[in-house]
């Protein structure tokens, strides 16, 4: 919340003690700027607040930062901080970095706009009253419809035909940028009618001038009697017209609805008449899903999709082409916003106002639920005004999925949502889309602390396992009932089930002075009595799946009592996590991550709520390792000319390797076929590739041994992978979670032929 917006540091590694120096800053303070550097034409001011910071290189080898801010119409900033390698300063003399683009969330990946104003025609236009029928349920896509009964007064099938009932819908609330070179214009209708007889259509007219003048209409297919979508236009189709941005302001754009049947008794049936506009610098209006202002609250970054959380809903935003986006250009929201649990909550002097945005709802519309939360916005002795506090995102097989620590006025504090497959087309507008009957794209379990009545609980920190079957947690237990605290510090949860998410066991119903059946017996943490009253912070990580670090501040800061804010916990034992270790540090922590060196020593990086010296940096020990937490062998070549001196290429056809695979370890293997150069295979560049023939893919266990079929022919004529070949290597990648524990590969053999 400071001038400053982003610091960027370079930590020297291997050193001791670690060595961080700072390599720049970003700001959108002008004073800061040397004379002539200050970015122009962003949009931006410097009135807002980064509430978490993230990185992506990109598959061009650019790293940016990603910020996520409490900006409405710039919740997802992106920083570039280097340019293959170069720094990538905005201002050279001081040392600040490039504003890049930024994501605006939406209630719809595809951006449409929706309008909020509409009127019948009343004159040449069949029976003169349009969608006589609630024509405002057209403005959203929400599975309710307007409609046009009885339609029309002539049984000819022209689109303009003055036979044919006609709407009109307007104030899209479009901006586009003057200047903007206009591409192409989508209007996309969900519709349908009473019975196909009559062969009944929608014909879609589009106006910039107000209503003067009309493009030629474009028609859809035969509606049916189901609902369906109906798309009109696409990126490069401008409808036969010249457009400029003054054609798009609520004063000019227009979209014609005409009624078309052979059949008089038709009833024709509209859910939604949305409007998209492309451009060379489109951006949309604000749509802010925070009803507070709090913007997103946290960044998880999985493969080259980002997502963020705000306002109750979780969004979704392609980073693969991040490099051809522009300060005027956002980028690409993926699928539809999902549902989460948890409300924005505004503190007030009598009550507190918890909200969240609606199906369609945006600005001042929002509906609330006052009954869950503190006057202050407290929620388990925390102040919670973000719906939902720190994502954390994990890939399992072809699975992806995002574990939210769900935050204010909510029962339920973990939220684990697939997002696996984003919908499209119809789906992606549906009522249901994100929520629902959707699958692959929605909260598909949750987990609650307490459910007991009358409690008070939140989450803090999710930390998901990479191999997906835990979700560590953090909470704080500031209130107390039946003598215990409604929730721990720190919970281990078994997320193996991603539809089920449990405790690692629970209390049987005779156990006394507990809160329900339901809550946890094993997995979980509480300092003792001066420690339970730290609170964590969103702060929370695992390191090499043997310890758990929880920062935080003192909650109770005028009791007298003073807890560790750095705390150590052992995981040797799922069941009875156990502090080992802390520090005192009375300003407290605001986040943190763990490194582990090469050479084998462990460290926490920590944001410090302080004015100076924000990065602490502390040494942990090596918890008696033994083995590094991942590496890889790479073979010696083997050439067949080497066997019968036979110079021909060879098919090589299978392998098979035998291996151990202890619990928390991971290996798998790659091969590599190539051709001789100059008649050798020194020098030879090896591509390595998997079962499928691509770098993405490799050979796994099954038992004790990995088997397969190297793949035959040229897969990636991009790179030196060619099957027949001479020359053979393999790679094996080996990882563990458990630093006393190594997976082995014993043997490996392959055969070829000619």
């Amino acid at each position: 919340s400071t001038s400053t917006k982003l610091a960027y540091l370079n930590v020297t590694a291997n050193a001791d003690p670690p060595i961080p120096t700072l390599k720049g800053t970003w700001t959108m303070d002008s004073t800061k700027y040397s004379a002539g550097t200050f970015p122009s034409g962003t949009g931006l001011t410097n009135s807002f607040t980064t509430n978490d910071v993230q990185y992506y290189t990109s598959p061009a080898g650019k790293l940016y930062a990603l910020l996520a801010t409490d900006d409405p119409s710039h919740e997802l900033m992106a920083i570039q901080i280097k340019n293959n390698g170069t720094d990538a300063y905005q201002d050279s003399v001081n040392k600040i970095y490039k504003y890049w683009t930024y994501f605006n969330t939406k209630m719809y990946g595809t951006a449409f706009n929706n309008p909020s104003g509409n009127a019948a025609v009343t004159n040449n236009a069949g029976d003169n009253n349009g969608y006589e029928g609630t024509s405002t349920k057209a403005y959203i896509n929400d599975g309710t419809f307007a409609t046009d009964t009885n339609s029309g007064s002539t049984t000819t099938t022209g689109c303009t035909d003055t036979g044919k009932d006609k709407h009109d819908f307007y104030n899209y609330d479009f901006n586009i940028p003057s200047g903007a070179t206009i591409n192409g214009i989508e209007v996309d209708a969900v519709a349908k009618v009473d019975s196909t007889t009559g062969t009944p259509k929608i014909c879609v007219q589009i106006s910039g001038d107000g209503g003067s003048t009309w493009t030629t209409a474009k028609s859809t297919s035969n509606l049916t009697t189901s609902s369906a979508t109906y798309v009109l236009g696409s990126t490069a189709d401008t409808w036969g017209k010249a457009w400029t941005s003054t054609n798009f302001s609520n004063t000019n754009f227009r979209v014609r609805i005409n009624d078309v049947a052979s059949n008089n008794s038709r009833d024709f049936s509209l859910d939604w008449i949305g409007a998209k506009v492309y451009s060379s610098a489109t951006t949309t209006s604000s749509n802010d899903q925070a009803p507070f202002g709090y913007g997103a609250a946290s960044i998880t970054i999985l493969d080259n999709t980002g997502y963020v959380d705000s306002g109750g809903y979780l969004y979704a935003f392609d980073l693969s082409n991040i490099d051809s986006k522009s300060s005027t250009s956002d980028m690409d929201q993926i699928g539809c916003r999902v549902l989460l649990d948890g409300y924005d909550c505004k503190p007030g002097a009598g009550s507190s106002t918890v909200e969240k945005y609606n199906q369609g709802e945006t600005g001042s519309s929002s509906y609330s639920d006052t009954s869950s939360a503190a006057n202050d916005c407290s929620d388990g002795g925390k102040i919670e005004l973000n719906a939902d506090e720190q994502l954390s995102s994990v890939k399992v097989g072809n699975n992806k999925y995002v574990y939210v620590a769900a935050g204010g006025a909510t029962n339920p504090e973990l939220n684990i949502v697939d997002v696996t497959t984003a919908p499209t087309g119809g789906a992606l507008t549906s009522a249901t889309c994100g929520r629902g009957s959707d699958t692959g794209w929605k909260v598909t379990g949750t987990l609650d602390f307490d459910p007991a009545n009358g409690t008070q609980e939140s989450a803090n920190s999710v930390y998901a396992k990479s191999d997906g079957t835990r979700a560590y947690m953090s909470s704080n237990g500031g209130i107390i009932h039946n003598n215990i605290p409604d929730s721990d510090q720190f919970y281990i949860i078994n997320t193996t089930n991603k539809n089920s998410p449990t405790f690692l066991t629970t209390w049987p119903s005779n156990v006394a002075n507990q809160h329900y059946t339901n809550t946890a017996a094993t997995g979980y943490y509480n300092g003792n009595a001066s420690n339970i009253e730290m609170y964590p912070r969103r702060a929370l990580t695992v390191q090499d799946g043997a310890r758990a670090i929880l920062v935080g501040q003192d909650g109770l800061p005028n009791d007298g009592v003073n807890p560790q804010e750095y705390q150590v916990l052992d995981l040797s034992s799922e069941s009875t996590p156990a502090y080992c270790g802390g520090l005192d540090f009375n300003s407290g922590f605001n986040d943190l991550t763990s490194v582990s060196e090469a050479d084998g020593d462990n460290f926490v990086y920590m944001v410090a709520n302080t004015a100076q010296k924000q990065l602490k940096i502390i040494e942990g020990g090596p918890d008696n390792a033994i083995y590094d937490a991942n590496g890889t062998f790479e073979s010696k070549t083997f050439d067949t000319s080497s066997v019968d001196g036979s110079l021909l290429n060879r098919a090589f056809n299978r392998l098979l390797s035998d291996i151990s695979q202890p619990t928390n370890t991971t290996v798998k293997l790659q091969t590599a076929v190539a051709p001789a150069v100059n008649n050798s295979c020194n020098g030879v560049t090896f591509s390595y590739v998997g079962p499928d023939g691509t770098s993405g893919s490799y050979f796994t266990p099954s038992g004790s041994t990995i088997a397969g079929i190297i793949p035959l022919a040229d897969y990636t004529p991009a790179s030196n992978y060619d099957n027949p070949g001479r020359c053979f290597r393999y790679k094996i990648s080996l990882s563990t979670l458990d630093q006393t524990l190594t997976p082995v590969l014993s043997d490996t053999t392959w055969n070829y032929s000619q």
